[in-house]
């Protein structure tokens, strides 16, 4: 999301809990979360996988990933 609607966003949630998720990045490190399921239907599915991913900058780094089967 670019600076300017980052902003906008931010103004528009006056009032909203949400609205400190529209602030600037302070920090330069991340994880990215994946979850596996056996159906796209919510009623049905069960988790199966959660694995995660550290990135740093534009970087993921794959020499420390997270897994783990459920099931």
């Amino acid at each position: 999301m670019n600076r300017l609607m980052r902003k906008y966003w931010y103004w528009k949630l006056k009032q909203s809990p949400y609205r400190e998720l529209f602030l600037p990045i302070k920090n330069d490190e991340y994880v990215s979360i994946d979850c596996e399921t056996t159906s796209l239907e919510p009623t049905r599915a069960e988790l199966v996988t959660i694995a995660a991913t550290k990135i740093i900058g534009n970087r993921a780094i794959t020499s420390a990933p997270f897994q783990a089967k459920l099931k």
